[in-house]
């Protein structure tokens, strides 16, 4: 057990306990006064801990898991192996009252901590530059794991917005700074716990998920935890395993270096001359640089190019189809029939997109006569795009 994780509380609480489907004692601790606002926790405890048990194919590896509110508790919610400590008002809910958005925050914030017990406790980053391991990983399944667990909530919608388009929003700043960064003092270390690695962090591996595929994801991770259970991992090992699993035995790290090792991300721009469509990648910045001496110190082992899966659906079909750029532009065709395409579907990808007029007037024709036939990802998305450009 890495020593950041040990923990001990002495107190006077009152619990309220379960044992869950495998056999693992979980208790719910708070004030006395607060036992009646226990249960919905309690619940969700027992239920994420199977889930992500069955999920890893890897068991949690203590008899018993403690939950535990503390009154005026000054730091966020914490991942103590064994013994998660969090603020009175992210445990807390009362069942005949809470709305649902309050009963979704506890249960992310809970989600978080337990996915914890596996990313960052069984398997702990083996330096603080891939702090985003840590906290990517656990920010994107919280969502996967509720998403699974309570369907009607729609997580992965609300992931699209309260996660990647945060993250494209502060990648998109000249102040913005690599997910992989030097970490060697203890301000450098602190700095790393941001949104970039929390937010993008999460957000380029739902974009991972999207091109890998729900069996290689689930498989990959398996391996990985179970390889690497009690010991530390890098970046590296995460990526060699899925490239393992994945029946192409596709190079997943030369994918991802180029989204963890640079800042900021590409705008995509389309053009549909019918029937090729012709998509060319640049930088986004939120603002020109100001100067050339922020041009000659804003350099990347890249040349702010990546490798992209450029995802898309027609009107003549909802079934996905991609388009690989190898750090390069392209082009691909449709039906001589089709009318319009959407670029990044359900903004699985860290990109944004920039149509040409024509497109940008099919797309808003669409989402005034008929806005249904996008999903709500993909409406929330093409908004988002629309006005970070307008800004």
């Amino acid at each position: 057990m890495s020593t950041y994780l040990v923990a001990f509380m002495v107190c006077d609480f009152k619990e309220r306990q379960i044992t869950n489907t495998d056999g693992i004692n979980i208790r719910v601790l708070v004030p006395a006064e607060h036992y009646a606002e226990t249960e919905f926790a309690l619940e969700m405890a027992a239920d994420l801990l199977h889930f992500y048990k069955t999920f890893f194919n890897a068991s949690y590896p203590f008899s018993k898991l403690d939950v535990a509110a503390v009154p005026k508790f000054a730091a966020e919610a914490t991942k103590n192996w064994g013994l998660a400590t969090f603020p009175m008002n992210s445990v807390l809910s009362n069942s005949s009252e809470a709305s649902t958005e309050s009963q979704e925050l506890v249960a992310s914030v809970i989600s978080q901590k337990l996915v914890h017990q596996w990313v960052g406790n069984l398997v702990t980053m083996q330096w603080w530059n891939d702090l985003w391991l840590n906290e990517g990983l656990a920010s994107f399944l919280e969502a996967v794991a509720l998403d699974n667990i309570r369907p009607d909530w729609n997580m992965m919608d609300e992931f699209v917005v309260a996660t990647t388009q945060v993250a494209l929003s502060l990648d998109s700043l000249q102040i913005s700074h690599s997910i992989i960064t030097d970490a060697i003092d203890p301000l450098e270390i602190q700095a790393a716990f941001d949104f970039i690695s929390s937010k993008k962090g999460a957000a380029i591996l739902y974009m991972l998920a999207g091109f890998l595929g729900k069996e290689v994801l689930q498989k990959g991770l398996s391996n990985y935890l179970n390889k690497y259970s009690f010991q530390n991992a890098r970046a590296t090992d995460l990526w060699n395993t899925f490239s393992e699993v994945d029946p192409s035995h596709i190079n997943v790290s030369q994918i991802m270096d180029t989204r963890t090792r640079q800042k900021g991300y590409p705008l995509i721009a389309v053009t549909f001359e019918n029937p090729a469509v012709k998509v060319k990648q640049q930088r986004f910045r939120a603002t020109a640089l100001a100067s050339d001496d922020d041009l000659s110190t804003d350099e990347s082992p890249y040349g702010y190019k990546w490798f992209l899966p450029i995802t898309y659906v027609t009107d003549l079909s909802d079934k996905q189809n991609i388009c690989w750029l190898n750090m390069t532009d392209g082009e691909f065709t449709l039906p001589a029939e089709a009318k319009w395409l959407k670029v990044n579907v359900n903004q699985t990808g860290f990109y944004r997109v920039m149509y040409d007029n024509d497109l940008w007037k099919a797309l808003t024709d669409l989402l005034h006569s008929d806005h249904k036939i996008l999903t709500t990802a993909d409406r929330a998305n093409l908004v988002d795009d629309a006005l970070s450009f307008s800004r």
